[in-house]
Protein backbone atom coordinates (compact mmCIF):
# COMPACT_ATOMS: atom_id res chain seq x y z
CA UNK A 1 0.00 0.00 0.00
CA UNK A 2 1.17 3.49 -0.73
CA UNK A 3 2.03 5.64 2.24
CA UNK A 4 2.18 9.14 0.78
CA UNK A 5 -1.43 9.46 -0.25
CA UNK A 6 -4.45 9.95 1.95
CA UNK A 7 -7.21 7.42 1.50
CA UNK A 8 -9.68 10.22 0.67
CA UNK A 9 -7.62 11.29 -2.34
CA UNK A 10 -7.34 7.74 -3.65
CA UNK A 11 -11.06 7.13 -3.07
CA UNK A 12 -11.99 10.29 -4.96
CA UNK A 13 -10.12 8.96 -8.00
CA UNK A 14 -10.99 5.25 -7.81
CA UNK A 15 -14.11 5.01 -5.66
CA UNK A 16 -12.20 3.04 -3.02
CA UNK A 17 -8.74 2.67 -1.55
CA UNK A 18 -6.41 -0.09 -0.45
CA UNK A 19 -6.92 0.51 3.26
CA UNK A 20 -10.70 0.08 2.96
CA UNK A 21 -10.24 -2.96 0.73
CA UNK A 22 -7.92 -4.66 3.23
CA UNK A 23 -10.50 -4.04 5.97
CA UNK A 24 -13.22 -5.43 3.71
CA UNK A 25 -11.26 -8.65 3.15
CA UNK A 26 -11.21 -9.21 6.92
CA UNK A 27 -14.70 -8.01 7.79
CA UNK A 28 -16.72 -9.17 4.78
CA UNK A 29 -14.60 -11.41 2.52
CA UNK A 30 -17.59 -12.55 0.43
CA UNK A 31 -18.35 -8.92 -0.44
CA UNK A 32 -14.71 -8.34 -1.32
CA UNK A 33 -14.71 -11.40 -3.62
CA UNK A 34 -17.61 -9.89 -5.63
CA UNK A 35 -15.71 -6.68 -6.42
CA UNK A 36 -14.32 -6.14 -9.93
CA UNK A 37 -10.72 -7.27 -10.37
CA UNK A 38 -9.61 -3.79 -11.45
CA UNK A 39 -10.15 -0.27 -10.17
CA UNK A 40 -12.29 2.06 -12.24
CA UNK A 41 -10.63 5.41 -12.86
CA UNK A 42 -13.16 8.11 -11.90
CA UNK A 43 -10.93 11.21 -11.88
CA UNK A 44 -7.38 12.10 -12.94
CA UNK A 45 -4.79 12.86 -10.30
CA UNK A 46 -1.26 14.17 -10.29
CA UNK A 47 1.12 14.06 -7.36
CA UNK A 48 3.50 17.00 -7.82
CA UNK A 49 6.79 17.15 -5.95
CA UNK A 50 7.55 20.81 -5.38
CA UNK A 51 10.84 22.20 -6.71
CA UNK A 52 12.70 25.27 -5.51
CA UNK A 53 14.72 26.38 -8.56
CA UNK A 54 16.71 29.03 -6.64
CA UNK A 55 20.02 28.63 -4.83
CA UNK A 56 18.34 30.19 -1.79
CA UNK A 57 14.66 30.39 -0.94
CA UNK A 58 12.15 30.01 1.85
CA UNK A 59 9.21 27.74 2.53
CA UNK A 60 6.26 29.79 1.22
CA UNK A 61 3.84 31.51 3.55
CA UNK A 62 0.15 30.67 3.64
CA UNK A 63 -0.44 33.86 1.64
CA UNK A 64 2.11 32.90 -1.03
CA UNK A 65 0.50 29.47 -1.35
CA UNK A 66 -2.85 31.12 -2.17
CA UNK A 67 -1.94 31.13 -5.87
CA UNK A 68 -1.36 27.37 -5.70
CA UNK A 69 -4.59 26.77 -3.76
CA UNK A 70 -6.44 28.80 -6.43
CA UNK A 71 -5.59 26.29 -9.17
CA UNK A 72 -8.88 24.66 -10.24
CA UNK A 73 -7.61 21.10 -9.74
CA UNK A 74 -5.81 21.80 -6.42
CA UNK A 75 -6.82 19.40 -3.64
CA UNK A 76 -4.11 19.48 -0.99
CA UNK A 77 -0.52 20.43 -0.24
CA UNK A 78 1.98 19.15 2.29
CA UNK A 79 5.03 21.21 3.17
CA UNK A 80 7.92 19.52 4.93
CA UNK A 81 8.97 22.54 7.03
CA UNK A 82 7.30 25.61 8.59
CA UNK A 83 6.75 28.69 6.46
CA UNK A 84 9.63 31.13 6.30
CA UNK A 85 12.28 28.45 6.92
CA UNK A 86 15.34 28.71 4.71
CA UNK A 87 15.28 26.39 1.74
CA UNK A 88 18.12 25.17 -0.49
CA UNK A 89 17.73 24.61 -4.23
CA UNK A 90 15.87 21.34 -4.83
CA UNK A 91 18.23 18.67 -6.16
CA UNK A 92 16.56 15.49 -4.86
CA UNK A 93 13.64 14.20 -2.79
CA UNK A 94 15.34 15.19 0.46
CA UNK A 95 15.50 18.87 -0.60
CA UNK A 96 11.99 19.19 -2.04
CA UNK A 97 9.81 21.68 -0.13
CA UNK A 98 6.76 19.40 -0.15
CA UNK A 99 4.14 18.20 -2.58
CA UNK A 100 0.75 19.08 -4.07
CA UNK A 101 -2.17 16.97 -5.25
CA UNK A 102 -4.03 18.03 -8.38
CA UNK A 103 -7.27 16.19 -9.26
CA UNK A 104 -9.86 16.79 -11.99
CA UNK A 105 -12.33 14.95 -14.19
CA UNK A 106 -10.50 16.51 -17.14
CA UNK A 107 -6.88 15.37 -17.61
CA UNK A 108 -6.12 18.51 -19.66
CA UNK A 109 -7.00 20.67 -16.64
CA UNK A 110 -4.57 18.72 -14.46
CA UNK A 111 -1.81 19.26 -17.03
CA UNK A 112 -2.63 22.97 -17.35
CA UNK A 113 -2.59 23.42 -13.56
CA UNK A 114 0.68 21.50 -13.30
CA UNK A 115 2.25 23.90 -15.81
CA UNK A 116 0.83 26.90 -13.97
CA UNK A 117 2.20 25.54 -10.68
CA UNK A 118 5.67 25.23 -12.18
CA UNK A 119 5.40 28.84 -13.44
CA UNK A 120 4.39 30.04 -9.97
CA UNK A 121 7.44 28.24 -8.55
CA UNK A 122 9.78 29.80 -11.13
CA UNK A 123 8.32 33.29 -10.77
CA UNK A 124 8.02 33.82 -7.02
CA UNK A 125 6.78 31.02 -4.75
CA UNK A 126 10.02 30.62 -2.78
CA UNK A 127 11.03 34.29 -2.68
CA UNK A 128 11.74 35.60 0.84
CA UNK A 129 9.52 38.67 0.20
CA UNK A 130 6.41 36.57 -0.47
Amino acid sequence: MGGGQTSEIISSCFGTNQVDLVALTAARPDEFDRLPAKYQLLRRARFVSLINPREQGVIPSHEAMAAVRALPSYVDAVMWHPEGQSLPRTVDVATQPGFVYLISDDPAKVVADFRKLRQIERDYLYDPAE
